[in-house]
């Protein structure tokens, strides 16, 4: 007997957990998208103040704010991941499995403007966008691989 009512409360904190999880996913995507809506935002207004600028210096500034832009988004992305591999090990991957759709459909929508607007606005700095773009990769790879192997080990 009680044996049963363990089995039960573990379900309603599966069920809590599941709560929680989709809590968590839901604050992560309307951050990542606010995030991605601004950084469009400043790259838009770059491109039209750019052509009026003619100061050097001011021309670098932006050109930095753009990369710091775009390493915090990689950073975002990168801590979303980790919530969800330890969201993984702590629930079961039942409730995880439409969470990790939803957060790759987010990461990769945020990739590719990101690129886009990045191609668009950096013209003359290709090689940063080439910098970006294996970063971003890399990273893509990296959390593809780590999600795979912490699901399998979830499975057994």
């Amino acid at each position: 007997m009680a044996y049963l009512t363990e089995e039960q409360t573990h379900e309603e904190d599966q069920h809590d957990m599941g709560v929680v999880v989709i809590v968590v996913v839901v604050v992560v995507v309307v951050v990542v998208i606010v995030l991605v809506v601004v950084f469009i935002i400043v790259v838009i207004a770059i491109v039209i103040i750019l052509p009026l600028l003619v100061v050097r210096a001011i021309i670098v500034l932006l050109l930095v704010v753009i990369m710091v832009s775009v390493i915090v988004m990689i950073v975002v992305v990168v801590v979303v991941i980790a919530v969800v591999i330890v969201l993984l090990v702590v629930i079961g991957v039942e409730v995880i499995a439409v969470i990790l759709v939803v957060v790759v459909v987010v990461v990769v929508l945020v990739v590719v403007v990101v690129v886009i607007v990045l191609v668009i606005v950096a013209r003359a700095a290709a090689a940063a966008v080439v910098v970006v773009v294996v970063v971003v990769v890399v990273v893509v790879v990296v959390v593809v691989v780590v999600v795979v192997v912490v699901v399998d080990a979830g499975r057994e």
